[in-house]
């Protein structure tokens, strides 16, 4: 199969081609949730109480705490401070023994497993040396047999380069012991302050956006197979990793200091993928979703000045006769149905 690509026609002055439509301006999603952090939500996520790697290597020095998960003022805060905390069992990762935690830190994690969809924070990381905040999704098990652990990483800081921001995938047999992964990053601007980072996963691709600008996209088909099973969704704030060659715990870290999350979005698109659509004739009564297969002629009129979102399984068709009038935006994608 040929790869196919979205058609975006914008009629002012000249013509343009520009990034895809996301939630908030194309009616073919659905809403799953919009938190807006006036209050936690037990229903929806779970404050994590978790034992690491005891001031060890591999993982975050701090022991995750559910005193350090507030909301405050319509935010969740995630609080990473200095600590003095004892456990007496191994801990999670790597059978670590018992030890001394010297920091705590803090992770919500969703309720519910999420699969395909669009999904977004808008948040505040912590910026210096040593923090690593994320925005994450992951599940240790429900993969298949080929692959047995699989991680999608819609952002990654490093709180000592607040201007580079990180997004990983990780999949197939041998993570993370041989590190099998993407990691494109992008460029932060004005880092002290809020931004949205998001993502848009389907069988077939992923596309990260920063401040709701697409950046950049991989083919979902990684280890022959790519993610394809549903995963926890979790925020949280940490400490790089002892052992690191970069991001290290210095004198100059900031202690305690914050992640601040004003905003977490989650959408679906909305599948009528049996349907095959000859022409729209009136657009204020569309029922509108990823269609089967969808044709337009001269017997579809697009609305002057309108925004219009189509997507369809198979293809969409302009045969001729199918106008844009100038000042009216056309968007036209094909996407898989789940």
């Amino acid at each position: 199969m040929k790869d196919r690509f979205p058609i975006y026609i914008l009629l002012m002055a000249v013509l343009v081609t520009t990034h895809a439509q996301q939630p908030q301006n194309d009616p073919n999603w659905q809403t799953v949730f919009e938190d807006n952090f006036s209050s936690f939500d037990d229903n929806r996520w779970y404050k994590e109480h978790l034992i690491k790697s005891a001031d060890g290597e591999g993982e975050d020095p701090g022991y995750y705490l559910p005193q350090n998960v507030n909301n405050v003022a319509g935010k969740l805060v995630l609080t990473v401070k200095r600590d003095t905390l004892w456990h007496s069992t191994e801990c999670h990762y790597f059978d670590t023994l018992a030890g001394y935690h010297y920091f705590s830190s803090a992770s919500v994690v969703s309720q519910d497993r999420y699969r395909y969809g669009y999904y977004e924070i808008r948040a505040k990381l912590p910026v210096s040396d040593g923090y690593w905040p994320a925005f994450w999704f992951w599940a240790q098990d429900d993969t298949s047999a080929n692959c047995w652990y699989n991680e999608l990483d819609v952002v990654e800081g490093q709180g000592c380069y607040p201007d580079s921001l990180y997004a990983n995938v990780h999949w197939d047999f041998t993570y993370p012991f041989e590190g099998d992964h993407h990691s494109p990053y992008v460029h932060q601007t004005d880092p002290t302050n809020y931004h949205w980072y998001g993502i848009e996963w389907d069988s077939l691709y992923v596309r990260w956006y920063y401040d709701r600008e697409l950046f950049h996209i991989e083919r979902n088909n990684w280890g022959g197979e790519g993610i394809q099973h549903g995963m926890h969704l979790i925020l949280s704030v940490s400490l790089n990793p002892y052992g690191s060659p970069y991001n290290n715990i210095s004198a100059n870290t900031i202690f305690p200091n914050y992640m601040y999350v004003d905003q977490a979005n989650a959408y679906r698109l909305i599948c009528d993928c049996n349907t095959q659509v000859y022409d729209i004739l009136d657009f204020s009564t569309y029922s509108y979703g990823v269609k089967k297969k969808i044709t337009l002629s001269g017997a579809t009129t697009l609305p002057t000045g309108s925004d219009i979102c189509l997507r369809a399984v198979q293809y969409i068709e302009l045969t001729n006769g199918f106008e844009v009038p100038i000042g009216t935006a056309f968007y036209a994608d094909v996407n898989p149905c789940p």
